[in-house]
């Protein structure tokens, strides 16, 4: 899922080379990949290598450095700097990035199911729709909402309670395209419900039971939950954009 061909991922390395040159001078392009560095262990093993030119550490190598990304962190860090991605829509990236941002839970979920939807695809597929009712509640406990999910709803009805939360359900005020499109996306729902209840191992089956099996199938799943789920998160942050809150400083705080 994270594969990209390479010819695709040489002419992109390019292009995050030339976004560096144009955003940072001096040291500030090292500091920059720096922070997309996420260390796996005390020998300084991570998700890729700094190659620096100097033995003191302090610059990159940026061209080394880069070409040492995988296809999924190359991708995710030319689109923080504004490099266009053709012939490619890095929704599961983007959607990974964002669930690490602001859903823990959700985030611990969806990678497990990320890593088992070749090795154990029904339980890849449950997992998936276990991280997204994980992100609609974890919406719903937002106090501008008036709406709050239900402790017990499964995925259909945890669906229907966010689609009321945005005032898009079916006859809501919305593009007719759109209503249509949010009516499958009730029926995804109950699908995705019957997924995790019925054709995935998570609450237990017995022999004879059909499970889902073909990783051909999983990644549908998988795939079509990153959609449905960035688009849910992206509704929220335009309908409740986030709110920065200002300590007011009376005068005996300032230092001067």
């Amino acid at each position: 899922m994270d594969k990209i061909l390479p010819s695709y991922k040489t002419d992109m390395e390019k292009k995050v080379r030339n976004a560096l040159d144009n955003k940072y001078q001096g040291r500030d392009a090292t500091y920059y990949l720096q922070n997309w560095f996420e260390e796996y262990d005390n020998f300084g093993n991570g998700n890729f290598c700094l190659c620096y030119i100097d033995n003191n550490r302090e610059t990159l190598d940026l061209d080394a450095t880069i070409h040492s990304m995988d296809g999924e962190l190359l991708l995710k860090v030319a689109i923080d700097l504004g490099v266009e991605t053709p012939h490619y829509i890095p929704s599961i990236p983007i959607f990974r990035n964002e669930l690490k941002t602001s859903y823990e839970f959700a985030s611990r979920t969806f990678e497990k199911a990320f890593r088992e939807v070749e090795s154990d695809p029904d339980t890849a597929c449950g997992l998936a729709v276990a991280a997204l009712e994980s992100i609609i509640k974890e919406i719903l406990l937002d106090n501008r909402i008036s709406i709050k999910s239900r402790d017990k709803g499964d995925i259909h009805k945890l669906m229907d309670d966010i689609l009321r939360a945005y005032s898009i359900l079916p006859n809501g005020l919305i593009f007719s395209e759109i209503r249509t499109l949010v009516s499958g996306l009730q029926k995804c729902a109950t699908a995705l419900g019957d997924i995790r209840g019925d054709k995935s191992s998570l609450h237990g089956h017995k022999t004879g039971d059909i499970i889902i099996s073909d990783a051909a199938s999983a990644y549908f799943v998988v795939n079509a939950i990153t959609t449905i789920g960035l688009y849910l998160i992206q509704v929220y942050k335009k309908q409740y954009p986030s709110v920065i809150y200002y300590n007011e400083l009376s005068s005996e705080d300032l230092p001067f």
